[in-house]
């Protein structure tokens, strides 16, 4: 299953009442996400179920595989500011179900200033195992790939991007203190609060 499902798999139009602060009450309509969920069988044959968006599923399971990896540093890649500024803009241009709902979270992929990948869903978690398995997939040199994520950076997420070997990530949010010390015990280089005109190099 792909991104080319219908729009009514992944989006709903509801009724809705706004009061407004003077009191006033507004009949109106939205788009609002529609959650699916996925059952996925573990190595152990054990099933889980994951509540994401219903694309590029095929990804998402071959992305969540990294986990069964070791932590191993990742090699230190040149990139260029440029480059940086090149997927935030990419970002900026937005997605098409989080225009319609604001209820997505979206992760881009880029080989230098080149766009390879943009995926979006339900949980930031599940974008960035999109990403990773699109990677895997299609057996890209991770060596000069760079990761955004418009989601914050924990732990888990930077373990995550150090398995799969992809040696910079780049968050529009910001990081803990415990993910940023790991980012550069492992070799991730780690920038935050990327911006239209600005971007944080914390490690």
């Amino acid at each position: 299953m792909n991104s080319d499902l219908e729009k009514s798999k992944l989006t709903s139009t509801k009724e809705f009442k706004q009061v407004t602060r003077s009191g006033e009450m507004l009949r109106k309509s939205k788009d609002v996400l529609c959650e699916y969920t996925a059952q996925i069988t573990g190595k152990d044959g054990e099933k889980k179920a994951i509540i994401c968006t219903p694309t590029y599923l095929d990804e998402l399971i071959i992305g969540r595989t990294v986990e069964d990896r070791p932590l191993i540093p990742v090699e230190k890649s040149f990139w260029k500011n440029e480059w940086i500024f090149s997927i935030i803009d990419d970002f900026e241009k937005g997605m098409p179900v989080h225009d319609m709902t604001n209820a997505t979270h979206s992760a881009f992929l880029a080989i230098e200033d080149e766009l390879i990948f943009s995926c979006e869903d339900i949980g930031r978690h599940n974008a960035i195992d999109k990403a990773i398995g699109y990677l895997i997939k299609n057996e890209v040199d991770v060596s000069k790939c760079i990761l955004f994520t418009s989601g914050r950076v924990q732990t888990d997420v930077v373990k995550k991007v150090i398995k799969s070997k992809i040696p910079v990530l780049i968050s529009k949010a910001t990081a803990t203190n415990e993910s940023i010390q790991l980012a550069k015990e492992y070799n991730l280089t780690l920038i935050c609060s990327a911006r239209k005109n600005t971007f944080d190099i914390l490690v």
